[in-house]
């Protein structure tokens, strides 16, 4: 396991030194050597010893030693060298050990939970790993010294909002609504201290980690310890399927993912029979963020209360986006109630269409953020974008090289007063109804049925042939979106 100085500072008890480097030396110490005068060259992997008074000629640090790595030195007082090394020695073996027991861990069911009791010495102070939903998935024992919230989320299996929701001090002095992705010690009310970080699991939801601060003072080696738990965390994730709790809230997230999109496994569960609550014709609402006002921690507090809402549903957190599943005939009172707690300005609906296979729901989301892209009001519905949108694709794919309708290109070239080009035009649009096309020219039958001939005869085009005439319709519609106009074939 590698060390970084201040890790080791931390666990000689020296909390109050002052380390130059800024950043701060990363985990990269392996081991330690004894400095004398005959080193030509130091390996940052390595922190040296020496006697402080030989190193500094001060003989009133004669009972004293130093610590060597990089640009960081560290003067440990009343202590010689051999005294400092077997602490070294026992430092390296602390945390070997502990490396060891989360590598155990896991291989535990309860993966989680099996990494928390592996860390309460090292940290020293309660422990708990969240999901989105601020639900408890492992926490630290409780015992009598243990902070109110502590035992509260014991007896809830809920994390209180006001550990991770309101507004919190960095110890460097900034002032955040929300924890980051690494770990850091975050200060509230000037008092407590705890190391709070969001641990995007990949292929699932966002867990957070929270450590407060108790019998051991934290330092920032204390968040890079957290990180390794962090990244034991992560390999658990990637390593072996993923599946804390077994919570439906991971299988929705599975669906979103795709992971039973199109593929040819025998899964064949039905919402009812996972006791999803709301039967079928099923349809998802997805809420996105517009506004970078709207953080990690406001989307989570606004998921809780949309769960507070008395509908059937299913409702996560799923790439930054609030997504919900609930049976189609519950949409309207849904969104109704959405609006409650939501502003236009920093938040926009996507609505899909409706299915009723479980696998679709990888699809539908997609729908959703196909509305919110294309759609310009608060809340957009799939199916009323779905031709606009497949519209704007088509003509992106189409961009370069042009696919045209040569009679386009023929008539606008050639046409010049007789108006042949928009008789073809409203002749497709009004899917060759010849009242409704001479109505919208103000032209009469007779006269279209003479420039219909015209532009036969001028185009070659087979307006009885279905496949070319719908060929010839969409370059009308892309060349309206401006995909194709005065574009030459």
């Amino acid at each position: 396991m590698t060390l970084s100085i201040r890790i080791i500072a931390d666990y000689l008890g020296l909390h109050n030194v002052t380390l130059p480097e800024c950043p701060p030396s990363p985990p990269q110490i392996t081991g330690m050597r004894i400095l004398t005068e005959s080193l030509e060259k130091y390996s940052p992997e390595l922190v040296y010893i020496g006697n402080a008074s030989e190193i500094f000629y001060d003989k009133n640090l004669s009972k004293s030693c130093v610590l060597l790595n990089g640009k960081n030195i560290i003067i440990v007082p009343n202590k010689n060298t051999e005294e400092i090394s077997n602490e070294l020695f026992s430092c390296f073996e602390y945390f070997s050990q502990w490396e060891q027991s989360l590598e155990k861990a896991m291989k535990e069911k309860n993966v989680l939970q099996a990494f928390i009791n592996a860390s309460e010495d090292i940290f020293g102070g309660p422990m708990s790993i969240i999901d989105q939903d601020a639900t408890v998935l492992a926490h630290s024992r409780i015992d009598g010294n243990s902070p109110a919230w502590h035992k509260e989320l014991a007896e809830t299996k809920k994390l209180p909002l006001d550990v991770i929701n309101s507004s919190t001090v960095t110890s460097d002095g900034k002032i955040v609504t929300s924890w980051g992705e690494t770990p850091a010690i975050y200060i509230k009310e000037k008092q407590f201290r705890r190391i709070g970080v969001h641990i995007n699991v990949p292929n699932s939801s966002t867990l957070s980690l929270c450590i407060e601060e108790d019998k051991k003072i934290f330092t920032h080696g204390f968040c890079q310890l957290a990180e390794i738990l962090c990244r034991f965390i992560m390999r658990t994730a990637t390593e072996r399927e993923y599946k804390p709790l077994g919570s439906l809230d991971i299988f929705f997230t599975d669906l979103l993912n795709g992971e039973y999109h199109n593929k040819e496994s025998t899964f064949t569960v039905s919402l009812p029979q996972i006791e999803m609550g709301f039967s079928v014709p099923w349809i998802l609402i997805a809420i996105h963020v517009l506004s970078v006002q709207s953080d990690l921690i406001r989307q989570k507090r606004l998921l809780n209360e949309i769960k507070t809402i008395p509908i059937s549903k299913r409702s996560i957190l799923f790439k930054n986006d609030i997504v919900i599943a609930l049976n189609r005939n519950s949409l309207e009172q849904m969104l109704y109630e959405i609006k409650k707690y939501i502003k236009p300005k920093y938040y926009s609906i996507g609505v899909s269409m409706p299915f009723s296979k479980m696998e679709d729901a990888y699809s539908r989301y997609h729908q959703c953020m196909a509305a919110i892209g294309t759609g310009k009001k608060p809340v957009n519905y799939a199916e009323k974008i779905a031709f606009s949108y497949l519209l704007a694709e088509t003509g992106k794919a189409n961009a370069d090289p042009l696919f045209c309708h040569p009679a386009l290109e023929i008539l606008r070239e050639k046409d010049t007063a007789s108006g042949l080009y928009e008789t073809l035009r409203q002749y497709l649009f009004h899917e060759r109804n010849n009242t409704e096309t001479a109505k919208a020219l103000k032209i009469h039958r007779n006269t279209l049925s003479y420039r219909l001939l015209q532009i036969e005869e001028l185009t070659a085009i087979h307006l009885d042939d279905t496949e070319e005439r719908h060929f010839a319709l969409l370059s009308f519609l892309l060349e309206r979106e401006g995909y194709t106009s005065n574009r030459k074939i």
